[in-house]
């Protein structure tokens, strides 16, 4: 094992403060900087309680949904007329020029109770 002496110590301590008396990214660079649009857990799906129809409005972010977008439960395909407000769902869905689309909506059934031995 190598001993630090005091002329390395000094050195990396002066080459900390320098790197930290750089100037941050200019208003230009923060621009191109986004927030990810889906609102999901880091691109797993949006999840929540759906509130509204005419789209999907889900946690307030609208999602449309089209011929192509398949509804999902634990026992297998459903169809869209299945959904209902009040209900837990997960939703994959795609960015497009217009906002969110629904490509796959999973009604959860969420297990509310008491469990007994």
């Amino acid at each position: 094992m190598t001993r630090l002496d005091r002329r390395t110590l000094l050195a990396g301590m002066g080459i900390g403060l320098f790197g930290a008396c750089q100037p941050g990214p200019d208003e230009s660079d923060l621009a191109e900087v986004k927030k990810p649009p889906e609102g999901g857990i880091g691109g797993t799906g949006i999840v929540g309680v759906l509130t509204d129809f005419s789209s999907l409005i889900l946690n307030g972010l609208r999602v449309s949904t089209g011929a192509e977008m398949r509804v999902t439960t634990a026992l297998g395909p459903a169809q869209a007329a299945d959904l209902a407000i009040g209900q837990s769902l997960t939703i994959e869905a795609a960015m497009t020029a217009d906002g969110l689309d629904a490509k796959r909506v999973h009604i959860d059934h969420p297990v509310i109770g008491t469990v007994f031995d």
